[in-house]
């Protein structure tokens, strides 16, 4: 007599006597449940560990799918499945996902099938795995296959816009208009009220508090401006609010207009507003569309005026010098061309620095169309452009990937003359203003794309930012015979920046360390504290109060206490509703803040009912004004 127990145990093939009984062997399908919940735990690596490194990354984006190949090999080899079902599942499963990719929206191809539709395909199957367990062969089969194929045909009706810091997508149905197509739409709908007339003639009256991206050093700071901290009884009042396109730069306010860049529909728009009211005064298109997969739709930079023009950098790399007054086109550049090197991952992110009479650019793309790349890209990483008639100055090597801006470093910080500093790739360099000649460089290669800008400390000391769990470096520039000694001071993990640039005041630094907010001693590079869960955000300090200014990523914006002791909520406001990346802005009493959809002005209640002093102010600006006037050289060589 047999011992059905043993027989269902037995790995040898069915005898003719048995074939019933062996047809129903319970299938062995815990190792596809484990894999199942490995590819959650996989998906969870940048929520439970924000500062994680690029094998972070990695285990996020491409563990899941390893997994789920492990569970076919699994399926096929070491399962016990008998018969030829399983190759015949496999198959199908195989042209079906191929399949639903090609017909699938473009923001879910790709990149996007392993972000999004892999884990829950394999998911599907690991389940269907275990519920058929006690059935035949060709019914588990057929089961898998329906199981897997739901999540492959869920994805055809959808669309992504991105996806937010902790990678999780913004969703929508495909046959809806996209944001930058939404904007078209909404503006039709406030009609011609929208706009005013350009006056020609047009110009700025007094100093540019905030004509570039991060104000008049890039650094962050708004002088002159200490808030009420009593938001509950004195909250900021809503002026304005209009749709804007989609776009990651900031906005700068020159006088008493606005301007910054959008996506609308397929043109890349530089736009000009009120900034009292704002109304649109005038736009600039280019027929460009840029689009990726993880942030969208639209252009990275923000635009930089310096007197009466507007220099602007595209995501594809269309770089404008635009009137100011009226927004016609004085000339034109293609970056990609004058570089070699094609748009990077998230396009083309650098905000043009003019020093002296050369508007700068970086190039940051990896690849080349045609011919060495490396070696394109190694002579041409950052491009300057004459300020008059948009010719190519010289190039410089600066790294083969990056998405921080130029940045100028007044005379005498590093003991020479002012200089151009640039954080990319490998490492932060400075440059010389006439030739782009590397005149003293601090060596700290990275996989992954830098993006915060440097700070300068002063005293020939500069702050390093590194993403992915690569930290912080505070370094020290001396003048010696011959050159420079570069000299690193301390290398902390306490503050880990990704693309969210951080401030530094009274020897403190403040900013994200991943998705919390934290204060660094910049004496030891040791940790204050670390609270504040703002998502991937940006922050605005204001010196002169004591305060930072929060824009978090979910929208809110929030008052905190620039304090090293602890971390202190004054006051938060929900400005924005949707994801935002953006830098906010504070000049004098308003505060400007905009995203992929929307732009909205608040009026602020300012410490003890005062007016922004206006002499504080002006002399930030002055003293910008004239760091940039001090650039002014003999002419330089045209490459």
């Amino acid at each position: 007599m047999t011992n059905p127990a043993a027989d269902r145990d037995n790995d040898s093939p069915p005898s003719a006597s048995q074939p019933a009984l062996v047809a129903n062997r319970p299938f062995r399908f815990w190792p596809i449940l484990v894999l199942s919940a490995l590819i959650w735990v996989c998906r969870q690596v940048p929520s439970v560990f924000p500062n994680s490194n690029v094998a972070g990354f990695m285990v996020m984006a491409i563990g899941p799918f390893f997994c789920g190949v492990l569970m076919i090999v699994w399926w096929l080899f070491f399962s016990h499945e008998t018969g030829k079902t399983k190759w015949l599942g496999v198959l199908a499963i195989v042209g079906i996902g191929v399949a639903c990719n090609f017909l699938a929206d473009k923001s879910m191809q790709g990149f996007g099938l392993f972000m999004f539709t892999f884990p829950w395909a394999f998911t599907a199957f690991g389940v269907a795995m275990a519920l058929l367990s006690q059935a035949r062969p060709e019914a588990r089969a057929r089961g898998a296959v329906l199981a897997t194929s739901l999540p492959f045909l869920a994805m055809l009706p959808l669309r992504t816009e991105g996806v937010r810091g902790n990678m999780k997508a913004d969703i929508s149905w495909r046959w809806t208009p996209t944001q930058s197509q939404q904007i078209v739409e909404r503006l039709k709908k406030l009609g011609p009220a929208a706009a005013t007339e350009a006056p020609s003639e047009w110009r700025p009256e007094g100093p540019v508090v905030w004509g570039e991206f991060r104000g008049p050093h890039r650094d962050g700071k708004s002088a002159g401006v200490a808030l009420d901290p009593d938001w509950e009884r004195h909250p900021p009042k809503e002026l304005w609010r209009r749709p804007m396109g989609p776009g990651w730069g900031s906005v700068i306010v020159v006088g008493d207009r606005l301007f910054t860049q959008e996506q609308r529909g397929e043109e890349e728009m530089v736009v000009a507003y009120q900034a009292d009211t704002g109304a649109q005064i005038w736009i600039h298109a280019d027929k460009v569309h840029f689009y990726e997969k993880i942030s969208g739709s639209g252009p990275r930079a923000t635009p930089t005026y310096h007197d009466g023009k507007l220099y602007t950098m595209g995501a594809a790399g269309v770089v404008d010098c635009l009137d100011a007054a009226s927004g016609e086109l004085i000339w034109t550049r293609n970056l990609s061309e004058d570089s070699g090197a094609k748009p990077p991952m998230w396009g083309f992110s650098s905000s043009p620095l003019v020093a002296g009479d050369v508007v700068l650019v970086h190039a940051g793309g990896m690849e080349a169309p045609g011919g060495d790349a490396a070696t394109k890209q190694a002579k041409k990483g950052l491009v300057a452009y004459d300020t008059a008639t948009g010719a190519v100055k010289w190039t410089a090597p600066a790294g083969d990937h990056g998405y921080s801006s130029p940045q100028l470093v007044p005379p005498g910080v590093d003991g020479g003359a002012p200089r151009v500093l640039l954080l990319t790739n490998s490492g932060l360099s400075a440059h010389d203003l006439e030739t782009g000649t590397v005149l003293w460089s601090n060596l700290w290669t990275t996989e992954m794309y830098r993006v915060v800008q440097p700070v300068s400390l002063g005293d020939g000391n500069f702050l390093v930012g590194t993403p992915m769990g690569g930290g912080t470096r505070r370094i020290e520039v001396t003048a010696a015979v011959g050159g420079y000694t570069v000299e690193e001071l301390w290398t902390t993990n306490a503050m880990k920046p990704y693309f969210n640039d951080y401030v530094e005041h009274k020897g403190f630094l403040y900013g994200f360390d991943g998705d919390l907010f934290a204060c660094v001693d910049l004496e030891t590079g040791k940790r204050m504290w670390k609270k504040g869960r703002y998502g991937n955000g940006q922050v605005v300090l204001l010196p002169d109060g004591d305060q930072l200014i929060v824009q978090a990523e979910n929208g809110e914006v929030v008052l905190l206490a620039a304090d090293p002791k602890s971390h202190r909520e004054l006051g938060k406001l929900r400005a924005l509703d949707k994801k935002t990346w953006n830098h906010p802005v504070v000049v004098g009493d308003r505060l400007y803040v905009r995203n992929g959809d929307e732009g909205v002005c608040y009026e602020l209640a300012l410490a003890g009912g005062k007016r922004v002093p206006e002499a504080a102010v002006n002399a930030d600006a002055d003293a910008a004004a004239t760091e940039r006037n001090e650039t002014q050289s003999s002419p330089t060589t045209t490459e």
